[in-house]
């Protein structure tokens, strides 16, 4: 189903941010009162809790030794815009 026809038939529609929601506002998709934003989960605790543990493969290791790193995650997809921070950190 289109996003459209998806936005055009719901009740709420429910997007995983503000920006998302926004977006669809923006192009006319659907209006801003029918949006109930829902952030994707994160379970901070076991986050916390998983931070205190130090992995042991090699490139845990690397980046111990490393004087700047940097992780980023995300589908590698135009829209995502991934390649902006690729570009950035080639040009150091």
């Amino acid at each position: 189903m289109q996003i459209a026809k998806a936005c055009e038939i719901a009740d709420t529609v429910v997007p995983v941010s503000r920006e998302a929601g926004d977006g669809l506002v923006r192009e006319g998709l659907c209006s801003n009162d029918r949006i109930s934003v829902i952030y994707n989960y994160c379970d901070l605790d076991r986050i916390r809790e998983e931070a205190q543990h130090r992995p042991d493969d090699a490139l845990a290791e690397a980046m111990r030794s490393a004087s700047f790193t940097f992780v980023n995650t995300g589908r590698i997809v135009e829209k995502k815009g991934q390649w902006h921070i690729i570009r950035a950190y080639q040009a150091e």
